[in-house]
């Protein structure tokens, strides 16, 4: 576990600046996709529909304590609490992204502002003394859960941080169909799980079934995949380049990412990975 979160924190140390710059979600500090759901018709609007899901779910169950697993730079704690008063808590691996996220949040020029905290670590080996355990009404993880070595492992942390009966939201890929060994699609999902570093991408029925071992019970599910899976000029772009991508991912976290999500788009389209939205409760 420890080097699967020294790898990914390096992947964001290093690619992390260039999402930024050249990512959709650049201005508000979104990393995460863009989901294009009925009624979305603005990137703008895409890149920021997660947060607004997530707005809502923060308001349907009164949440005065939230905390973001794999916060990135702030982005998604920022568009909250702009719109819904509450106490906030980001935790990154990445060295790079916790600063950016301070600056974020916390701007020299700007009020002080005690309502949020960036926190670097590992939230799976994180010492309580810094995120106390059982003391958030609201867990969310937007695409970081499967970064981690296991899918138990994230659950067994975010029910260690919950309170009892809190609402855990889960937004990420899983593995919708199973390629057969040595075929072409087996091998784009080893190039995906490789250059994203994402060794978690497990089924519908896994990732629920580890949910209720660390009890947590599905309340609600989303099937975005149709939604995020959609091809555009910058994809077929992406596709030409990949060649050459691949030679450069040796020594580039960027390159490496780039090839990795020309695999993810294939997927997508394929149905062998989908995108989706969890809702689980804490039943302890």
């Amino acid at each position: 576990m420890h080097d699967q979160s020294v790898s990914v924190g390096r992947y964001y140390d290093r690619a992390g600046a260039l999402f930024l710059r050249f990512g959709r979600g650049r201005e508000s500090g979104a990393i995460h996709r863009p989901v294009w759901a009925p009624g979305v018709s603005h990137l703008q609007d895409a890149v920021s529909f997660v947060n607004r899901q997530l707005l809502m779910c923060m308001r349907e169950v009164r949440a005065v304590d939230v905390l973001d697993l794999g916060c990135g730079v702030g982005g998604t704690i920022a568009y909250l609490r702009a719109r819904q008063k509450a106490r906030y808590t980001g935790i990154t691996l990445s060295r790079t992204q916790a600063e950016e996220a301070g600056r974020r949040l916390h701007p020299a020029d700007g009020p002080d502002d005690a309502s949020s905290k960036i926190i670097q670590g590992n939230f799976a080996v994180l010492d309580t003394h810094e995120v106390q355990a059982g003391s958030y009404d609201l867990v969310y993880a937007v695409e970081s859960m499967v970064h981690l070595a296991s899918v138990d492992t994230f659950f067994a942390s975010a029910a260690r941080y919950g309170r009892p009966d809190s609402t855990l939201i889960v937004i990420d890929d899983f593995q919708k169909r199973f390629p057969l060994e040595g075929s072409a699609r087996y091998r784009r999902f080893q190039t995906y799980t490789w250059g994203w570093r994402v060794p978690s991408v497990v089924s519908y029925d896994e990732l629920v079934s580890a949910a209720r071992r660390h009890g947590y019970r599905l309340e609600e599910f989303r099937d975005w995949t149709v939604y995020v899976s959609a091809h555009g000029t910058r994809d077929y772009l992406l596709r030409v380049f990949v060649p050459f991508l691949k030679l450069g991912s040796r020594y580039s976290e960027w390159c490496r990412s780039m090839v990795g999500g020309d695999a993810l788009k294939r997927l997508l389209l394929e149905e062998v990975v989908g995108y989706g939205f969890f809702r689980f409760s804490l039943t302890r």
